[in-house]
């Protein structure tokens, strides 16, 4: 353990995390805790965008996935023959097969069975919501509030899978 002082301040007590929950800091008479992942979130990222590929693999990685990107359904499936994603992340439309048609395929294949989809999009978002809730995706997230919305989301569901 290090204690430091600061500035203008009380001592700082800092002990690297190890374990879930370990204590990272104490200042004062407040102490927080950090939730230590016991493995990191995969994610594998479907648009044919680059753009919006760019834009969500950046912010995903910054908030600590791991993070594969496909550009398209043969990407994608070559991407999951070594690389099974706890999580899978896919535009709605895209020009080979939309998002909805890949949620049905994933959902019906035995090693993807299990594995929640997300779809987003720049559709409205009672439409993006009719369109997971028919083909039985995990949830949504509209691009139009530029992705503010797909670290959250996926936090969610993350935080679904490890209470189960």
């Amino acid at each position: 353990m290090t204690v430091t002082t600061g500035p203008d301040g009380p001592p700082h007590r800092r002990v690297q995390p190890r374990q879930p929950g370990t204590l990272v800091a104490a200042v004062g008479a407040a102490c927080y805790l950090a939730v230590v992942p016991t493995r990191i979130c995969k994610v594998l990222l479907i648009d044919d965008s680059e753009v919006s590929l760019m834009v969500a693999e950046t912010l995903l990685m910054t908030d600590g996935y791991d993070v594969r990107s496909a550009m398209n359904v043969t990407e994608f499936y070559q991407a999951v023959s070594d690389f099974v994603p706890d999580i899978i992340l896919s535009d709605v439309e895209m020009p080979d097969m939309t998002g909805p048609e890949l949620c049905k395929r994933v959902k019906t294949t035995p090693r993807t069975a299990q594995v929640p989809v997300i779809l987003y999009s720049t559709k409205p978002a009672e439409e993006l919501a009719a369109l997971a809730a028919e083909c039985g995706a995990d949830g949504y997230v509209c691009k139009a509030d530029r992705h503010e919305g797909l670290p959250a989301k996926l936090a969610e569901v993350w935080a679904g899978l490890n209470a189960s």
